[in-house]
């Protein structure tokens, strides 16, 4: 069936309709989300994993997080929880817009908050795994206008993507996935009316949804992309409307209002509140344009009117039930001080009590909403040197040493007779050309080979030559890499190459793999390490770090929030980012209280340090135990 002409100007007036009710019930959820949902699905995951013996769920682990009986079904319960939550949402705002299509009041958004709750039978079959896959990672995934307020945005890692970038087949794979996704999204354009409005299951929605974007035309087609590139340009173009807020994105309620004191949301808050109403109210519009055209397309809505009566009285049974309870424990605690408040010894002592009582609340109000102290002054570190030679040789460490860097950052894999070697990549063909592997090679067959990078050349180099050149001019940042074919143990070799060169008074350790981070602490306990972290399914477990021996933390770019570097910080753990090559999320991470950028670029991370600091970066720290304030 063709769509008729009318359609943009249907959806128009159904979105004036609806955006009044829906903008505050968007509203409603995004702080419901923010301050409720995502600390109680936290707190659940954290009680999961605490049970179920896995201390840190980062980076590969968190497959491991899940192996275990109870993380297993911990991690069905966090997904069926955060599906029913998403499919709620979107079944209100589809339900809200199907009624103003023929009708300029419609039933209210209390009522329609009713009628929202039948529609959950949709997902009562196996196909809302389907569904949970669509909503749990592909909406997030794609994120042009149908993702929950529930869910953040979700991509690809920068370091796994600027990984592939630098290759021909790796820019291919990306282009591929992401094609592959927008596509998927396009053929599922349909599921959630068909879900939400004819009460269909997901099995069924899809198949409809390939059918009815068929059916649409290429006006309703047309109407969608440039929907779609609106969207892409204003929330995914760079410098447009900024992904970012300082002092808000990714902080929770403690964060928030201490960065409201310190006047940290002065200059972002009326941005981000800006860049939040532009979202909610263009993502009403494509609600209503497919709303719309599911209806001109054959559709209809199976509104269950009759059962508000049975809705109505399960839902005052509810909050009976729940202040019923809420009843009984304010008359237990009420009952408990009564019987306390008339001991003698609460009569005698009634006043020193009652002060210790007002200390220790004010003591723990202001331990939540402290702001973090600094550890030390920030540090800019140059990443596997930097792009003034080829990386992780002794040219582009000088470009960081040219730079003013503090650190240089290398990569060290073990060679075929367990020499560390100063080299990032398991497989030489990227920079060699040879498709042999590091562990095939000898050092010295490795010295041998000429490296090639943006048109310099260059050449492997052993730890202990890097360390000599170093010596003097700048620090080292180590990462431990394995190829799985290490003849010893790689942290052993480190050590061991460091302490041969009694380098290790200006060398700091991390690795990506815990393992290492373990087997090197336990080897040196004195060594100063860090373990990198890409990715995370809970909040950071400060405690179990630190008494694991870990002395910072070096996070990937995307996961930077005030929750997460507040938490390291008042925990003692410094936290750095990689790979930091704009200016302006330099400067942004630094307000965040990071303490140090891992760049490309060292010289523009050492301007953005000097420029946020002042003249008191120039007094960089010597890396101690005991940390140092500024």
């Amino acid at each position: 069936m063709p769509v008729n002409k009318s359609v943009l100007c249907r959806t128009l007036l159904v979105w004036k309709r609806v955006v009044p009710a829906l903008l505050l019930f968007e509203i409603c959820y995004r702080l419901l989300s923010a301050f409720v949902f995502q600390p109680v699905f936290s707190l659940l995951a954290d009680y999961t994993l605490g049970n179920s013996g896995i201390e840190l769920a980062f980076n590969e682990r968190i497959v491991g997080a899940f192996a275990s009986p109870l993380g297993l079904l911990g991690g069905i319960l966090l997904g069926v929880l955060a599906m029913l939550s998403i499919y709620y949402e979107f079944s209100v705002l589809f339900l809200k817009a199907s009624c103003a299509l023929d009708n300029e009041q419609g039933p209210s958004l209390p009522t329609i908050l009713k009628l929202a709750v039948p529609t959950l039978r949709s997902l009562k079959s196996w196909s809302s795994a389907g569904f949970a896959i669509y909503a749990l990672g592909l909406l997030p995934l794609v994120d042009l206008g149908l993702s929950s307020a529930l869910l953040p945005s979700l991509r690809i890692p920068n370091f796994i993507t600027g990984e592939l970038s630098k290759t021909v087949p790796g820019q291919a794979a990306v282009a591929v996935f992401y094609t592959i996704a927008v596509f998927l999204f396009l053929f599922l354009l349909f599921t959630l009316p068909h879900m939400c409005l004819g009460a269909e299951r997901f099995s069924r929605a899809f198949r409809h949804s390939w059918s009815d974007l068929k059916k649409s035309g290429w006006k309703a087609k047309g109407l969608c992309a440039a929907y779609f590139f609106l969207w892409s340009f204003l929330f995914h173009w760079p410098g447009v409307i900024p992904s970012r807020f300082v002092g808000i994105t990714g902080a929770g309620l403690p964060e928030l209002i201490t960065n409201l004191l310190d006047g940290k949301l002065l200059s972002s808050l009326p941005a981000f509140l800006l860049s939040e109403l532009l979202r909610i109210v263009l993502s009403l519009f494509l609600i209503s344009l497919l709303t719309v055209l599911y209806h001109q397309l054959g559709g209809s809505c199976t509104l269950n009117t009759s059962a508000l009566p049975a809705i109505s009285e399960k839902l005052d049974r509810t909050r009976h039930a729940v202040g019923s309870v809420w009843h009984k424990v304010t008359n237990w605690f009420k009952g408990v001080w009564k019987t306390f408040s008339k001991r003698p010894f609460f009569q005698k002592h009634k006043k020193l009590l009652t002060a210790a009582a007002v200390f220790l609340g004010i003591s723990f109000i202001a331990g939540v909403f402290a702001a973090p102290p600094v550890l030390h002054a920030p540090i800019a570190i140059g990443h596997r040197g930097s792009l003034e030679g080829v990386e992780n040789t002794l040219e582009s460490v000088q470009g960081a040493i040219d730079a003013g860097a503090d650190y240089a950052e290398i990569d060290i894999l073990l060679s075929k007779d367990s020499i560390p070697m100063v080299i990032h990549d398991t497989n030489l063909s990227r920079l060699t050309g040879d498709s042999r592997n590091v562990y095939e090679l000898t050092a010295a067959e490795l010295k041998e080979l000429t490296l090639s990078q943006n048109g310099r050349k260059g050449q492997i180099s052993t730890l202990q030559e890097m360390l000599a050149y170093c010596r003097g001019k700048i620090n080292l940042l180590i990462e431990l890499k394995t190829h799985g074919h290490e003849t010893v143990d790689i942290a052993l070799q480190v050590a061991e190459a460091v302490e041969d060169s009694d380098a290790e008074s200006f060398c700091m350790f991390m690795s990506l793999d815990y393992n290492l981070v373990e087997a090197l602490r336990e080897l040196r306990p004195g060594f100063t390490i860090g373990y990198c972290v890409y990715g995370s399914i809970t909040d950071v477990d400060t405690s179990s770090l630190l008494q694991n021996g870990v002395d910072f933390l070096t996070i990937e770019e995307n996961m930077v929030s005030p929750r997460l570097v507040n938490r390291c910080l008042h925990a003692g753990l410094p936290v750095y980012v990689w790979t930091v090559d704009d200016y302006d999320n330099m400067n942004l991470y630094l307000k965040e209280n990071v303490s140090g950028l891992i760049s490309d670029y060292p010289d523009v991370a050492k301007l953005a340090v000097q420029d946020y600091w002042g003249d008191t970066a120039s007094d960089y720290y010597r890396w101690q135990k005991e940390w140092i304030e500024y």
